[in-house]
């Protein structure tokens, strides 16, 4: 004879159950959040709505970054050499000139709606005997307003020391350049500048 196992009989009616359930979820109403078929359609339209807000902020972001491109600036600039104080031999074996800049600046059409700040720099330019370009810079500064964009500069010592590696600078023809790269709240950042010949520094040290 075969003996009758009771928790034999309530897991089949436990898994039939079961079975029944998840059949009824997948064909209840959508709006019942305890079913699986409405957890699938919640998970889908956030989905969608994060999707949809992503893609707007994307076309905003290229709107805005192509605006700048349509942006007309008209700084105002006068550059030009103050004095050479100094010219000498720094540690043996290179030359440092010591120079003083005169700087007039308006740059606040350099502004637009996108700008998050300015950073302007004055550098020095000049050709080696080897036919290389040096740049060095020698006074910079960070605009963060167009109401702050107005820059004046009086026989203003530079920032950064003047120095060549290979005591070249001695009866050296050189400019001076006003740079300044605008920095955008969306966007890439964008160099521009105003070059100036500057002269010809001193045939020997003084």
């Amino acid at each position: 004879s075969v003996e009758h196992d009771p928790y034999i009989n309530t897991y089949f009616i436990a898994s039939a159950v079961a079975d029944r359930t998840k059949d009824w979820c997948r064909s209840a109403p959508t709006d019942d959040g305890s079913c699986l078929a409405a957890m699938h359609t919640l998970l889908h339209r956030c989905n969608a709505i994060l999707t949809f807000f992503g893609s707007v902020c994307v076309i905003l972001a290229l709107l805005t970054t192509t605006s700048d491109f349509f942006h007309k600036q008209d700084p105002k600039i006068k550059l030009r050499l103050g004095e050479v104080k100094r010219l000498y031999p720094y540690q043996g074996v290179r030359d440092q000139a010591l120079i003083t800049i005169n700087l007039q600046a308006d740059l606040s059409s350099c502004f637009s709606w996108n700008t998050k700040q300015l950073f302007v720099f004055v550098r020095a330019e000049y050709w080696s005997d080897a036919g290389t370009l040096n740049q060095l810079s020698l006074w910079d500064t960070i605009i963060t307003s167009k109401s702050k964009a107005k820059i004046s500069l009086k026989k203003h010592k530079a920032k950064y020391a003047f120095i060549d590696h290979l005591n070249e600078l001695r009866d050296r023809e050189f400019n001076l350049t006003l740079a300044w790269d605008r920095m955008p709240n969306v966007g890439v950042n964008a160099i521009f500048s105003h070059t100036i010949p500057a002269g010809r520094l001193p045939e020997n040290y003084i």
